[in-house]
């Protein structure tokens, strides 16, 4: 396995993507789009990872998605594959681009993306020899939450086992790889909907924030 800090300087953020993929059966639309105060979620979060990554693509089913909301929009590699497929593209899409070995992975329902979580993040990313991702973890489950998370380009070669095998999950996809996974405990300002599947959770989220 080669370095894996290789092409990242001190001060350089990797990549950001913004998973928006999903077909929102549970919402009843694309909740990419659904506005909160006016603004449509995936906007927020955009605006949001922003401020931190080197650059900010959404991934969706079709390129060009959102056009329109001056978002760049690349399309999965492999349809339907879910967050697994969502994050192949986003570390394939990475490798041809960029000289980070990191990527940011985001999904466009998250509620809030503190500036400070994905520091913790990158840094933990770049301290951590030979540790191929990066991710918060909810010990009372215990469950590892993919998002917001710090992966590496050698997850590739797993990710496309999995996928050959028709194994989908992330969550089986971090039981492979657990030797090389660095997890974190959740932020203490962790919210309690961390992202939106129902217009339920949008009422719960909203009713807390008012």
């Amino acid at each position: 396995m080669q370095n894996l800090q290789q092409g990242n300087s001190a001060n350089e953020h990797p990549q950001g993507y913004i998973l928006c993929g999903g077909k929102s059966r549970r919402f009843g639309e694309d909740k990419a789009r659904f506005e909160i105060e006016g603004v449509p979620m995936i906007s927020r979060i955009a605006s949001l990872l922003g401020e931190w990554a080197n650059s900010v693509t959404a991934i969706a089913d079709i390129p060009d998605k959102y056009q329109d909301l001056h978002l760049k929009t690349i399309a999965d590699l492999q349809p339907d594959l879910g967050p697994l497929g969502g994050l192949q593209t986003a570390l394939s899409h990475a490798q041809a681009t960029s000289s980070s070995r990191w990527v940011v992975l985001v999904s466009c329902d998250m509620t809030t993306l503190p500036t400070n979580w994905l520091d913790t993040l990158w840094s933990q990313a770049q301290d951590s020899t030979g540790c191929i991702a990066v991710l918060y973890e909810e010990l009372t489950t215990p469950r590892l939450h993919p998002f917001p998370g710090c992966f590496h380009i050698d997850l590739l070669d797993i990710i496309e086992e999995q996928i050959a095998a028709r194994q989908l999950s992330l969550q089986k996809l971090f039981r492979t790889a657990e030797k090389q996974i660095k997890t974190l405990e959740l932020p203490d300002d962790w919210p309690c909907v961390p992202q939106i599947n129902t217009r339920g959770d949008a009422d719960h989220w909203q009713s807390n924030t008012s």
